[in-house]
């Protein structure tokens, strides 16, 4: 890009000064700027106006219509939007021959660039600004901003998760959670949640627990007792989409499964389902999925309500499980499990639920967690227990 500036010739009459007769439509333009909201559209039209005053021998007005563009650049959120303004400014002042502005823009672009989690996203926008340094006839610059840009673009397409998968480190997390409740009776729990997930080639397991002490003032013997609510799935996988799997869960003194909350209640509950499962989706890695699981397995539990043993005994179950982890709601992560489990020896008798958990991000390593246990049983144990339980818990999380 270059511009040109007629010399004057002393021979000649002056020419009119265009600034002179352009300056009522400039100043409708400013007018129509000044009113337009703060938009990459807003400061490419700056640009263009900074060029346009340059060419008609006015630089005052162009250096001040590309110091708004600059301002606008620097608070554009969209990473695309911002690295494009900036690279078209750059463009600009290496006409005007300002280095040291040039050099704030690209580095400006470059810190966008480095800020973008996303793998392609990056790739994407050290393309254009390769072709900015070729621009700048910078070709050791524009080379190695290449170079760069085909590696990140390699490394995504490596993360794309295809089977024999690729072993991971060891991913877990530990964290604090609790509740509290106040109305005729007080209750609350602090608990202790531990996330772990282990990728291998052809096998993975996730180990997902909570322990907590839960009180209740309403009992007159222990107002406190410890509790646990634990899970664990094994996946050995067969190919892309099928997988043998193991799925445990086991359940302590847990208010939601539990037949009733009295003095010495013991509430146990063990289920493991084995069985095959099948690939609905899967994300950039093998840690992001959903598989549809059916499984049999025997069901133990043991209830000792009010001073009497109310139930122990083992029923063969059927599985029917959406499995899924590492969903993404913007920066949110999400961890489902859902299932729907007959007991084969009493049709009567079956059981649905759900287990969620969200982590919003606070950091590089903590995270805000919320978890949502929902569960509906056509038959409790007890009478006088409800067939629906919610149960909802909160906390911080630290990620290693």
């Amino acid at each position: 890009m270059q511009w040109k500036v007629a010399a004057a010739n002393p021979s000649q009459p002056p020419p009119p000064n265009p600034a002179s007769e352009t300056a009522a439509k400039s100043v409708n333009q400013a007018d129509v700027l000044r009113k337009m909201p703060v938009s990459a559209f807003k400061a490419q039209l700056l640009v263009s106006l900074a060029i346009q005053s340059y060419k008609n021998g006015d630089r005052p007005t162009a250096i001040n219509y590309l110091d708004q563009a600059q301002t606008i650049a620097a608070v554009l959120t969209d990473p695309t939007e911002k690295v494009t303004t900036l690279i078209r400014l750059v463009e600009v002042y290496n006409e005007l021959r300002d280095s040291d502005t040039v050099q704030a823009l690209l580095t400006a672009a470059r810190l966008t660039i480095n800020a973008q989690d996303s793998l392609q996203r990056r790739s994407e926008l050290l393309l254009t600004l390769s072709l900015a340094y070729e621009e700048l006839n910078d070709l050791q610059k524009a080379q190695e901003t290449l170079q760069e840009s085909i590696a990140l673009l390699q490394a995504e397409q490596e993360l794309t998760a295809q089977y024999p998968f690729k072993e991971e480190p060891l991913d877990a997390s530990i964290g604090l959670s609790g509740q509290f409740n106040s109305y005729r009776d007080t209750t609350a729990f602090i608990g202790i949640n531990v996330d772990v997930y282990k990728q291998w080639e052809k096998e993975d397991l996730a180990v997902d627990g909570t322990f907590y002490i839960d009180y209740d003032s309403s009992r007159s013997v222990n107002n406190f007792r410890p509790g646990s609510l634990s899970t664990l799935v094994y996946r050995d996988h067969l190919n892309d989409d099928w997988s043998f799997f193991v799925n445990t869960f086991i359940s302590t003194n847990q208010d939601l499964y539990a037949s009733s909350n009295n003095d010495e209640d013991l509430e146990i509950i063990a289920v493991s389902y084995l069985g095959a499962g099948l690939n609905l989706w899967r994300g950039k890695t093998p840690k992001q999925f959903l598989d549809f699981q059916m499984g049999l397995g025997p069901r133990y539990e043991h209830s000792y309500v009010n001073f009497d043993q109310v139930a122990n005994q083992i029923a063969p179950v059927l599985g029917l499980i959406l499995y899924g982890r590492g969903f993404e709601i913007g920066k949110i992560a999400v961890d489902s499990t859902f299932y729907v489990s007959p007991v084969l020896s009493n049709f009567n008798r079956w059981i649905i639920g759900s287990d969620s958990r969200f982590n919003i991000p606070l950091g590089a390593h903590w995270s805000f967690t919320n978890r949502l246990f929902v569960r509906y049983q056509s038959e409790p144990i007890v009478i006088d227990t409800p067939n629906i339980d919610v149960f909802l818990s909160t906390g911080v999380e630290y990620t290693f």
